[in-house]
């Protein structure tokens, strides 16, 4: 098979491609586009000040906020995505967004991107074929739509005003119900302005990219297929079925997408099948082709959901005793199974209960504070909660290098940390572990050895 000249190698065709023509064309693309001004670079952004003073606010201190100007290798992204077809840019905005096209010649370049391989596809097919004139047949038709759907765009779109603007002279009113009107019923007119006074003599202008032009805006929609599919508002009259077909098949025709995603779904799932998994979708078998690890939701799954106490640990110079009873204390009120747990903790530690000093306030754990607690009568305050909550409560005294470390130390090994403190001062940790379920090893073991898992 090796030696056989007749057979081809998909992965050696796409390993040429790649290298010897899509990198190197987008790596000139790219540079065109640095030309122009597109950012390319690996910070994530810069600050800067504005012309106007607090044009974006400030802060609860009073200080000016700059704003936040976001970059990063752009250039290199737009060349990929024009060239791929590949969707969604760098910025939300897409190539509307000056960074991602920021000058006449790169909308050029953009547009150009988008066609140049698609279109390289169909003469490549033929000269394979053997049959050059075969692929330019294909290729003049692909071009003569191509230019039916831009000039469709172009007259349609942005030469004509907008009829939804300036379309109805007289406005049409109708009679609803209504209690609070005379007669229980209140005359309505559509539109509420009509013909309005927008003069149009440029053409629609509504949603238009006006850098380069109502027309270009035009054309770069049509290339990219963007107004095809329910856009009616910006391309008025894109809404219909012809352009919607002539587009379709602009873009299907050259990639063979239609065909093609059917055929390697159910190819998919019929190896898959022989594996004995059942798949539900061409979907489910690409995105199991990459699992490594598969990994299940242990809350209620493999544990019983309520997270026990496990562990008191002290500060410096605070005894584990000390923790125990004031962890006790703050959690005495506490009906959550974690408060509940740290009280049994502390009662089979100590070997005894809580004694609750008189004259004590308990505040209650809720969502918003993320800790519960005490208040005693001679003004000492207990809490206990999110490490990140008692820090804000003891007035944001972070924790010593020692006890971030401890508290990284339980979250890494799936436990949950709580600190404790003691007015401004934290005093110690509570880890709380989750509990697995009874043989939930043997069960695990046998889902192992399962021969059918289903995907989906």
């Amino acid at each position: 098979m090796r030696g056989d000249t007749h057979i081809g190698n998909f992965f050696v065709d796409m390993w040429r491609v790649l290298v010897y023509m899509f990198i190197p064309v987008a790596f000139v693309v790219s540079l065109v586009f640095i030309s122009q001004g597109s950012p390319m670079t690996l910070k994530s952004s810069y600050q800067v000040s504005t012309l106007e003073p607090a044009a974006m606010g400030t802060t609860d201190k009073g200080e000016i906020k700059k704003q936040t100007i976001v970059v990063g290798p752009v250039a290199a992204f737009e060349s990929i995505k024009m060239l791929g077809t590949n969707g969604g840019g760098f910025y939300g905005m897409n190539s509307a967004h000056p960074y991602e096209n920021p000058t006449g010649l790169s909308n050029f370049f953009n547009t150009l991107s988008m066609m140049l391989f698609p279109f390289a596809l169909v003469l490549m097919y033929g000269r394979m074929l053997g049959r050059f004139r075969h692929g330019l047949v294909i290729f003049s038709v692909m071009l003569t739509l191509m230019a039916a759907t831009i000039a469709w765009s172009v007259y349609f779109d942005t030469l004509h005003p907008n009829p939804g603007i300036s379309g109805q002279k007289m406005a049409r009113k109708y009679e609803i119900p209504n209690a609070k009107a005379p007669g229980g019923k209140q005359t309505v007119s559509i539109p509420a302005v009509p013909s309005l006074p927008v003069d149009q003599h440029l053409g629609n202008l509504e949603g238009k990219e006006m850098r380069f032009g109502t027309s270009a805006g035009a054309t770069f929609d049509a290339l990219t297929m963007a107004g095809y599919l329910g856009l009616k508002e910006p391309l008025k009259s894109l809404g219909t079925d012809v352009p919607t077909l002539i587009a379709l098949l602009v873009c299907l025709i050259p990639t063979t997408i239609g065909a093609l995603l059917a055929a390697i779904g159910i190819a998919g799932m019929d190896r898959a099948l022989q594996a004995n998994i059942i798949a539900k979708s061409g979907k489910a078998v690409e995105l199991a082709g990459d699992v490594d690890v598969v990994l299940l939701d242990k809350t209620g799954t493999i544990t019983v959901g309520n997270r026990h106490a496990t562990l008191f640990i002290p500060a410096k110079f605070i005894s584990v005793e000390q923790v125990g009873r004031l962890a006790a204390l703050a959690s005495a009120a506490d009906a959550t199974p974690e408060g509940k747990s740290i009280l049994k903790l502390y009662e089979n530690e100590s070997k005894s209960q809580i004694e609750i000093p008189e004259g004590a306030k308990f505040i209650p754990f809720t969502a918003q504070t993320r800790m519960s607690g005490v208040d005693l009568s001679n003004g000492k305050k207990i809490r206990k909660g999110a490490p990140d909550a008692i820090v804000k409560f003891v007035g944001g005294k972070e924790l010593s290098a020692d006890f971030r470390r401890i508290v990284e130390d339980i979250a890494s090994k799936g436990a949950t940390p709580l600190a404790v403190a003691e007015d401004n001062k934290i005093v110690g940790l509570v880890a709380l572990k989750d509990i697995l379920k009874p043989h939930i090893s043997e069960r695990y073991v046998s889902v192992k050895k399962t021969p059918s898992l289903q995907w989906g």
